[in-house]
């Protein structure tokens, strides 16, 4: 469907806080949903604080970082927040301060959009760094949020929480649901990999409502009554907080639309794709662009009508993610997993249409061999999980460069890890992009919280671009990027011409086969009947011998009589 438009978004809020009874009316023109946190944002999105440069301190239009710290009982002393300030004592067997160039350095300083300490409620993590978020998704922006840090860090607690303390997935759809009309039982509009929205005849939604039913009814028994229960303690515990109420003054049509994929050993998986009664392993999908676009190809879009179908369809994933036990953490993720949420309007009356796609990747933690002790299968999944962070590292070190030096022509490798490929745009300023990052003040984590700390410094010195038509080419990536899409589509004619090669060849081959079996067939009736011919002769010839034999037999007979007479 053509018409697809940019930032654009056809619904709307009318804030119900009284303290806001004399803030600026939304303007009719952009139709977009007002901030109901305004005040929260501008504390995230500009921090004045006077820091010293050589400490990776950068301007206001800066990625946003959020530093989360993990307590616990072996807590180190080295730590000290002040503000949006971290200062650091640096040890000297931390491999980080042997490094640094001033050797007479004692502390370090690391600055962030904001500091949560460890006693710090998901709530208000939720609040500072994601409420406001999910508004300017439900207004037609996409948004990229990352959790990073080490292994045991606690990434994927602030991601998916429990029952008591709900993680940022489950509280952003709770929020997204209470804040949203009512849905329809199944949406008419589906989001496509190009950006459009495709409208669902009948047959198409009874084929997605029996997909989202079979996702549904995986869980049976106890397992769903203890999910549903859980959602329910947290529902209730989330019922208090404010929302924004809907307006809408064009009818539309609205499709919420999930997604779960993993990146493991760097190949891709889709965890809501069923699982095989056959054992079979689940297929890898490939990456592909459509419309400018990259996107997972064949991956599973669930549409939702609620937040507790939402829910249900996450934790179905959550489940597929493979985990596994380390000496540093008793449940490790071995993957990264990418949670999607995209909304798809449509008017009901027109042709406008919009796309907007909200994505919570939690990120593999970060590694050391020589304390995990990883062997065998865990090893390999340590150096892929490495790998690819590490490629992460360097990409948005090419990044930060290119913004320090827009005369260089420099590489940025996004190409080299799925990761990166899958979030190139957001990585360009193009997508809002904010990251989390987790640290583990325990003794025997220092080196390892250091290591993540300068990567989140590096990662706040890249700006974002002001600028709404920048784009990627402008940060000098590699050249062969530029024609990334023709190239796509070359790679997808000949992978279709070379399956329809194979095809022919199949046939031909199944022909010539049917053949050889028809002449070994013609030749094996041709001997038959040549046998059959032969034995008729050879009859013939016994019965003509036979008959000769006992003719001469009987003269021999009338010869011998007429002789005795």
């Amino acid at each position: 469907m053509e018409g697809t438009k940019e930032d654009v978004s056809y619904i709307r809020a009318r804030d119900p806080s009284i303290r806001y009874f004399n803030r600026d009316l939304i303007k009719n023109a952009r139709k977009n949903i007002g901030l109901l946190m305004s005040d929260t944002m501008c504390a995230d999105d500009s921090v004045e604080l006077e820091c010293d440069k050589e400490y990776g301190f950068v301007e206001d239009n800066c990625t946003p970082v959020y530093l989360r710290i993990k307590g616990g009982q072996n807590n180190s002393n080295d730590y000290t927040i002040k503000e949006n300030l971290l200062i650091c004592r640096m040890p000297e067997q931390v491999s980080t301060s042997r490094a640094a160039k001033n050797k007479s350095v004692t502390h370090k300083k690391y600055c962030f959009t904001k500091i949560f300490g460890p006693d710090s409620k998901q709530i208000e993590i939720f609040d500072n760094v994601v409420k406001f978020r999910v508004l300017e998704f439900i207004n037609g922006k996409n948004k990229s949020l990352f959790t990073y840090g080490a292994s045991g860090a606690g990434k994927t607690f602030t991601i998916i929480g429990t029952a008591q303390e709900p993680g940022l997935v489950p509280r952003a759809l709770e929020y997204l649901f209470r804040t949203l009309p009512k849905l329809p039982v199944i949406a008419s509009v589906k989001p496509m990999p190009d950006g459009n929205v495709k409208r669902l005849n009948l047959s198409d939604r009874k084929s997605e409502m029996e997909l989202r039913k079979n996702i549904l009814q995986a869980q049976k028994g106890v397992a769903r009554e203890q999910i549903i229960k859980t959602y329910s303690t947290m529902q209730a515990r989330l019922s208090n907080d404010p929302v924004a109420v809907m307006e809408t003054d064009d009818p539309i049509s609205l499709g919420i639309w999930v997604s779960f994929a993993e990146i493991y050993n760097e190949e891709i998986y889709d965890l809501l794709q069923p699982t095989s009664s056959h054992g079979k392993q689940a297929p890898k999908l490939k990456i592909g662009m459509a419309n400018g676009k990259v996107y997972i190809k064949d991956l599973t879009y669930i549409n939702v009508s609620n937040g507790l179908e939402a829910y249900q369809v996450f934790i179905y994933g959550i489940q597929k993610i493979k985990y596994a036990e380390t000496t540093k953490n008793n449940h490790s993720s071995r993957s990264h997993s990418i949670f999607c949420i995209k909304i798809a309007q449509a008017l009901d009356n027109g042709d406008g249409v919009h796309v907007s796609s909200f994505s919570f990747c939690d990120l593999a933690g970060v590694e050391r061999t020589k304390k995990t002790l990883n062997v065998g299968d865990r090893l390999k999944e340590s150096n892929s999980i490495n790998k690819s962070l590490m490629v992460l590292g360097r990409c948005i070190a090419a990044l930060r460069h290119s913004q320090k030096c827009p005369n260089l022509n420099q590489m940025i490798p996004f190409r080299d890890s799925k990761l990166t490929q899958l979030f190139q745009k957001a990585f360009c300023g193009l997508e809002d992009l904010c990251m989390v990052v987790n640290i583990n003040i325990s003794k025997d984590m220092l080196e390892e919280s250091h290591n993540v700390l300068n990567f989140s410094v590096m990662t706040r010195e890249v700006t974002i671009p002001t600028n709404s038509e920048t784009k990627c080419s402008d940060l000098k990536q590699r050249p062969e990027l530029e024609n990334t899409e023709s190239l796509d589509e070359q790679i997808d004619k000949l992978e279709q011409l070379l399956k329809d090669t194979k095809r022919m060849y199949e046939n031909s081959k199944e022909q010539r086969i049917q053949n050889c079996e028809s002449e070994e067939r013609d030749i094996i009736t041709g001997y038959e009947d040549l046998f059959e011919a032969n034995k008729n002769i050879y009859d013939c010839k016994s019965e003509a011998l036979e008959k000769d034999y006992a003719m001469k037999y009987s003269m021999n007979k009338v010869d011998t009589y007429y002789n005795e007479k």
